[in-house]
């Protein structure tokens, strides 16, 4: 049952002036049996006021805009004291067969349309196919799912830079590397191929004693949905089960619909970005992770000079390349 003080600073720094700022957070521990957010401080350039509602995958979210900003600097700022649980993921005494079947009724309710649907991607059919040939038989829907994780973990390299944040399921599974985020969303299509419900998980892997690729930052992995178990998280790039040292954020089909940062503003500038993310474990010892972007390559952001919006692709996948 260990505690975690996570602080996670977002810092846009503006080279002209911007103004009518619109945004989005999502920096909300999820609550549930396994976690309980003990403290929560949200720090925001301006201090404007934010709104909050539940969005329609169940995350918490903030919404706030800002006329314009002093100095050209944004400055987002989340501070949290989070407590985790084990929880213990036993499949049903039942025949391997049964337990197929069961996946297979569309009838339950957690298995929403939204985490079987694939997006479409040219390397499908080799994925497939591969999908299949791990899916052995005998196996039951948990143990294929950890297959799928260790067959990533094993066959991909964790390198970071050879992805970028354009970079598809067709470049990952051609250059067979890249970091949390590419491993998530290739684990995820496996899924969805196999008709096993996925879904995208963002959040911060918190240091341990032996060490995980990503700790200390923010991170992403995976939770299948099986019938008599529930969302089964898995971590494709440690090759382990989701568990307390894992802190989730927000979950969705891929990373847009978890992005902890959007917004939009007018004017022309270009901007820089700082990430920070830093883990104090229970024992008080604190791991700090930083990096700084240029251009901003990180979070989604768009601007609108002389009221034209242009979109970035700025993904999370600057403080995930950790």
């Amino acid at each position: 049952m260990p505690e975690f003080k996570i602080t996670h600073k977002t810092k846009y720094l503006f080279d002209n002036s911007v103004f009518q700022l619109a945004n989005l957070i999502k920096l909300f521990p999820i609550e549930d049996e396994s976690q309980k957010l003990v403290m929560q401080k949200i720090e925001v350039t301006g201090n404007p006021d934010i709104f909050f509602y539940t969005d329609y995958w169940g995350n918490k979210t903030g919404s706030f805009t800002l006329p314009a900003i002093m100095g050209n600097m944004l400055e987002i700022f989340s501070e949290i004291s989070v407590i985790t649980y084990s929880v213990e993921f036993n499949e049903p005494n039942i025949d391997v067969a049964r337990m197929w079947e069961k996946l297979a009724d569309t009838s339950q309710p957690e298995h929403r349309i939204d985490f079987l649907i694939n997006e479409s991607f040219q390397s499908y059919i080799e994925i497939e196919r591969l999908s299949y040939q791990l899916k052995q038989p005998g196996l039951s829907p948990m143990q294929v799912v950890m297959k799928l994780s260790d067959y990533i973990y094993t066959n991909f390299t964790y390198k970071t830079g050879l992805t970028t944040v354009e970079s598809t399921i067709d470049d990952v599974w051609n250059l067979k590397a890249g970091v949390c985020q590419d491993f998530a969303h290739l684990l995820v299509a496996m899924l969805r191929i196999l008709k096993i419900p996925a879904r995208y998980v963002s959040g911060y892997i918190c240091p341990n004693q032996n060490g995980m690729r990503g700790d200390g930052a923010t991170h992403a992995w995976v939770e299948a949905y099986l019938p008599d178990v529930g969302w089964f998280g898995i971590d494709p790039t440690n090759n382990c089960v989701a568990n307390e040292k894992h802190v989730r954020i927000a979950i969705g089909r891929n990373f847009t619909d978890c992005s902890p940062v959007k917004g939009t503003f007018y004017g022309g500038a270009n901007h820089i970005l700082e990430v920070s993310v830093s883990v104090a474990y229970e024992d008080g010892e604190i791991f700090d992770n930083t990096e700084i972007s240029e251009p901003a390559a990180n979070f989604n952001y768009s601007f609108k000079p002389d009221q034209k919006e242009i979109s970035y692709a700025q993904q999370q996948q600057q403080q995930q390349q950790q």
